[in-house]
């Protein structure tokens, strides 16, 4: 028996075998006999000696769910149990009586190759608009778990504690908040967000601006007239936000499904009649320019798999894909002395119809 363990970024491959080998790869440990396994079979077949299994990648990656966020009115915790996944490969040379297995171990954990990692939250801005959701995720540093405080302007809404290795992703409506002071639509309410594993530090306070010194995370939260924001899993596994500040353009794709009638008596009725309509919501959005340092997270959320748009004017969320094939990755220098601006294109994951 061998054990593997690969991060999301990487290529799976399986090493030669000395012998013609048949193999089965389960999503769960298999009790006795493995070829009278019914359910949780993936993919098998024979591989040839001096050959292995190359690229993984595809055929498991269908078997990986990290959990949907789901978007309560009020700051919970939400465990997420999908950002590990342990495969299961059994090889037999003869028959299903003699076999040995091997184990693939599968984590979101794109950005670091050592140490503990308790904060899986790295958003490209710190900015975030009180009408939006907040989403922070992190891990326990340790089995005995940790604690998270937060904290708006130094009054604590919320405690959790973590517990194993789980993914623990914290939701909350910030509208939901009772905020200090008069919430205008300037920017000279800016409250910050304390998201701090186990320890809380002294309270720095600057005018009418208050801040705190913390061992996680800062956010910004005002009143923006900006109407998109993008929540996306990003490369830790863990749960951030985008507001774009920029041009935004909706443009909707139809398609068209008709049928031709055989006789047509009269001049008004109809030869082709279209009887189903289907319509394809996209979204073209521009960011605001960006530091080198912001630049160098928009492959996060670009390369997600997971993103929800919302639409502040409606208050809607919706599943969304990005459509970009591309993301340059663009710095001050390489943009001609000019700070950077990206834009995405997006498409609703549900299509419309209209009968």
């Amino acid at each position: 028996m061998a054990s593997y363990s690969y991060r999301t970024w990487e290529t799976i491959n399986l090493p030669t075998v000395n012998t013609d080998t048949y193999f089965i790869i389960l999503d769960h440990a298999a009790s006795g006999d493995p070829s009278y396994v019914t359910n949780g079979v993936i993919y098998s077949g024979l591989i040839m000696k001096n050959y292995g299994i190359k690229n993984l990648n595809e055929i498991l990656s269908q078997h990986i769910y990290p959990q949907e966020i789901s978007f309560s009115a009020s700051g919970y915790t939400q465990p997420d149990t999908g950002m590990t996944k342990t495969f299961y490969v059994y090889y037999t040379t003869d028959d299903w009586a003699n076999w040995t297995y091997d184990d693939i171990t599968i984590t979101y954990d794109w950005s670091y190759t050592s140490g503990d990692k308790t904060e899986l939250s790295d958003p490209i801005l710190n900015l975030v608009d009180y009408r939006q959701v907040f989403m922070y995720s992190a891990k326990a540093s340790n089995p005995s778990g940790s604690t998270v405080i937060v904290k708006i302007n130094n009054s604590q809404i919320d405690t959790y504690t973590m517990t194993g290795t789980t993914v623990y992703n914290y939701v909350r409506r910030l509208d939901t908040v009772n905020y200090p002071g008069e919430f205008t639509y300037a920017y000279s309410y800016d409250f910050f967000v304390n998201l701090a594993v186990s320890a809380l530090q002294d309270q720095l306070v600057y005018g009418n601006i208050y801040a705190l010194e913390i061992n996680g995370k800062t956010y910004y939260i005002t009143n923006t007239c900006y109407r998109y924001c993008l929540y996306y899993l990003n490369n830790l596994g863990g749960w951030d936000s985008l507001l774009f500040r920029g041009r935004e353009l909706q443009s909707d794709k139809l398609s068209r499904l008709s049928y031709k009638s055989n006789y047509v008596a009269q001049s008004t009725e109809f030869f082709k009649k279209d009887y189903l309509t289907k319509i394809n919501e996209g979204w073209t959005l521009n960011t605001s320019f960006l530091s080198d340092l912001e630049s160098g997270k928009m492959i996060q959320a670009m390369a997600s798999n997971r993103l929800y748009l919302h639409d502040f004017d409606t208050d809607t969320i919706i599943p969304v894909n990005i459509t970009n094939s591309s993301c340059e990755h663009k710095t001050y220098k390489n943009q001609g002395r000019k700070m950077a601006t990206y834009e995405i294109t997006v498409e609703a994951s549900q299509p419309k119809f209209r009968i």
